[in-house]
């Protein structure tokens, strides 16, 4: 692994233990758009602790693999990863604030990507 690569390895249970959250986006599979990398954005995640809130955004996917996207309509699905590892009951619902508080977590950190972003350019 190259030693300049961004993140951390979220198997390193060091390196996590450093990290009051970890962030992380999902594209579509197969439709890569190198020069607008957002248009096929398909999730914003965040790790905090016990939760994990994953955030539906319906980027663009024009490709026969889009229903691997399409059956997931819910905006937040909000699990508690100490207790169900497996993610099998999702929260949202009943956790309001804690998705609210992840969301806005969230959402500062694409503010703080963006604007490395530009200041790269």
């Amino acid at each position: 692994m190259p030693a300049d690569l961004p993140g951390i390895n979220l198997t390193d249970p060091e390196a996590t233990a450093r990290r009051d959250a970890v962030f992380g986006v999902t594209h579509a599979i197969h439709n890569m758009t190198p020069e607008d990398p957002m248009a096929t954005l398909q999730y914003l995640w965040c790790i905090e602790r016990d939760w994990k809130l994953i955030h539906r955004v319906h980027g663009i996917d024009t490709t026969h693999y889009r229903a691997v996207h399409e059956w997931d309509q819910a905006a937040d699905h909000l699990y508690n990863i100490s207790t169900d590892p497996q993610e099998t009951r999702d929260l949202a619902d009943e956790q309001q604030a804690v998705v609210s508080r992840l969301q806005a977590r969230i959402d500062l950190w694409q503010q703080h990507e963006a604007a490395s972003v530009e200041a790269a350019e």
